[in-house]
């Protein structure tokens, strides 16, 4: 009997060893598989480093050319408000490193552009038209129309992580506007599309990390397609 209770004990041992090398061999297994499906999510996005928001390095065709956060002074306080991702046509920057990107971007011949605006906090509907709406060098119906259509696609407010895209074609006037990644509504008028750019862009931008991203062409590997 005492034989048999020395080969129970060390059959236990052997399955406590076999346990521990499987244990460890799941875990291994877990941790590589984890780790590349990481890096191959990680490698689709960029994360903008003061909101840790995420923008698809590519969506719609286009590539994003730069981010930056949106931030807004009350008082003594910098308020964290959206972060921003410009998307566009990198080949239209072209190649020459000298000339400014922003320059070429706030012409209508830069190519399809999209702003696509990430909120990092709720924010009332009124307070973000009026930043919006408050372009230069646009009738003041176009101004209204654009106003009211945002107005009743945002409703009460935009909540945190919510998303408002503003889109503009290669040479067309019309702005195109989706609003929580709903169904997109257009509003057309003189100037409209490049007067919204050129709140970002423009020489008071909103947002000056945006343009700093835009600026140093770090983000897309497509620049120099």
């Amino acid at each position: 009997s005492e034989q048999k209770i020395l080969r129970l004990r060390a059959m236990v041992k052997q399955n406590q060893l076999l346990i521990g090398v499987v244990a460890i061999f799941v875990v291994l297994i877990g941790i590589l598989y984890g780790f590349g499906s990481k890096q191959k999510t990680d490698t689709n996005f960029f994360v903008e480093s003061a909101t840790n928001i995420k923008f698809e390095k590519i969506s719609n065709g286009l590539h994003l050319l730069g981010a930056g956060v949106r931030v807004k002074k009350i008082g003594p306080v910098g308020v964290k408000v959206y972060a921003v991702g410009l998307y566009g046509e990198p080949r239209k920057l072209g190649r020459d490193k000298t000339k400014d990107p922003i320059e070429i971007l706030k012409k209508s011949g830069s190519g399809k552009r999209t702003l696509k605006l990430i909120f990092a906090r709720d924010v009332g509907a009124a307070t973000i038209v009026d930043a919006l709406a408050s372009v230069q060098d646009v009738h003041a119906k176009i101004q209204e129309r654009f106003r009211s259509a945002m107005l009743d696609a945002i409703g009460e407010k935009i909540k945190t992580s919510q998303r408002i895209e503003l889109s503009c074609g290669a040479n067309a006037p019309t702005l195109t506007v989706s609003v929580r990644q709903a169904k997109p509504f257009s509003v057309s008028g003189a100037n409209l599309c490049n007067a919204v750019f050129y709140l970002f862009l423009g020489p008071k931008p909103v947002s000056p990390p945006l343009l700093a991203s835009i600026r140093s062409r770090s983000i897309s590997s497509s620049f120099d397609d």
